[in-house]
Order: structure tokens, then sequence, then C-alpha cells
């Protein structure tokens, strides 16, 4: 009986891994349509933008994820654990994941002036409020489904 519910355990965490996995991969091809129509990017300008783009992207999901990370922990505690002290900590962590996340973008801006035009940049930013707006509105469409 063990072995049986044991086998099942894992074939379900290799296919929530691997469904995960995939929509994933379906929510990065939206979004490069996406940013690509948007931004109306040449083929030229595509090849330069995505490799500074993804950059930038990836070390925004780990700063993202870091001060998920953060609200977790202070959220895990207890009234009793949750001193100032600790407070106080957490909150330096977090000022620090904010600074770091702005300068991110501020560095990501500075290399995406050599790739493309101001406007366009512009435009990125408008393009990923829209992109995250419109993903929000088709997993809510989703969930009810």
């Amino acid at each position: 009986m063990k072995k049986i519910s044991l086998i099942l355990s894992i074939l379900f965490a290799v296919q929530f891994g691997t469904a995960q996995k995939n929509s994933r991969e379906k929510i990065k091809a939206y979004k490069i349509a996406f940013f690509t129509e948007q931004l109306q990017l040449s083929s030229d300008e595509a090849t330069k933008f995505w490799p500074v783009y993804n950059k930038y992207d990836t070390q925004m999901h780990d700063l993202k994820r870091k001060e998920r990370q953060i609200f977790r922990t202070f959220k895990s505690q207890s009234e009793q654990e949750q001193s100032e002290t600790t407070a106080k900590e957490l909150l330096n962590e977090y000022r620090e994941t904010e600074q770091k996340q702005l300068s991110t973008k501020l560095a990501m801006i500075t290399d995406l002036k050599k790739v493309i035009s101001s406007h366009k940049i512009l435009l990125l930013f408008r393009a990923e409020y829209e992109f995250h707006k419109k993903l929000m509105q088709r997993l809510r469409q989703k969930s009810k489904e």
C-alpha cells in the first residue's frame, strides 16, 4: 500500500512539474509575441533586444522571489517571534531588494538605449503593464472554467 501511494505521489509530482514548466514556456512565448508586436521590433532590433531584456527579466524575477520570501518569513513568525529587531532586519532586507530592483531597471534602460529608441523603451514599460494585466485576466478566466 505504501509503495502504491509513493508511486502515485511521484507520478503526480512529475506531472505537476511538467505542467508547470509547459505553462511557463507558454507564458514566455506569449510574452515574446506580445512584446514584439507592441514594440514593433525589427529582426535586427529583436536580436539585440531579447538578450538584454531576458537578463533583466531573470534578475527581476530573482529579486521578486526574494521579496516574497521576506514576507513569507515575516508571516510565518508568531507574534512572540516578531521582535522589533527581527522586523528591522526584514525591513532592511526589503529596502535593499527594492533598491536592487530599481538599479536593475535603470541598468536595463541604459543597456536598451544602445539597442532601441527611448520611445520603444517607454512602449516596453507600457507593454509590461498590459501583458501582466492580460495574463491576470486569462488566469481569472481559466479559474472560472
